[in-house]
């Protein structure tokens, strides 16, 4: 099993990380939980919050991977934060880009070819993002 490199040094990186998060700078507080998480990569802790300064940087696939980590790591603050988010995903509205990438599921043109690429290329522009997963 492998070992932490350096137990005290996470310690207080996460501690550097929360001061500044605290203070709501989450760019400086998310480079101090890397540093955490890289000499002690079981801190479940510091990934929970790393993962609070990407939701507050609305780069929210990086804080639910985040939050994946720390629920695996025991962490049940992050499993609530999973629940609420596969909850709220249910709950809203399709767009009309993931309406269309449905269409387009449902009538087999998503497997591939230059047709379908363009019509997905157009269904995901109608929504400003560049990817879906249609898989």
């Amino acid at each position: 099993m492998m070992q932490p490199r350096n137990a005290k040094d996470a310690e207080l990186y996460y501690k550097l990380g929360c001061d500044c998060l605290e203070k709501e700078h989450d760019a400086e507080a998310i480079e101090f939980f890397i540093l955490a998480i890289r000499d002690n990569f079981r801190l479940g802790e510091a990934y929970i919050v790393r993962g609070i300064c990407y939701h507050r940087q609305k780069k929210f696939s990086l804080a639910l991977d985040d939050m994946k980590i720390a629920a695996a790591l025991g962490q049940k603050d992050a499993a609530l934060y999973i629940k609420q988010i596969h909850e709220a995903r249910q709950r809203r509205k399709p767009t009309e880009g993931e309406i269309w990438v449905h269409k387009i599921r449902m009538l087999g043109l998503a497997g591939g070819g230059t047709i379908g690429r363009i019509i997905l290329d157009l269904a995901c522009a109608i929504d400003n993002i560049d990817k879906y997963d249609i898989g």
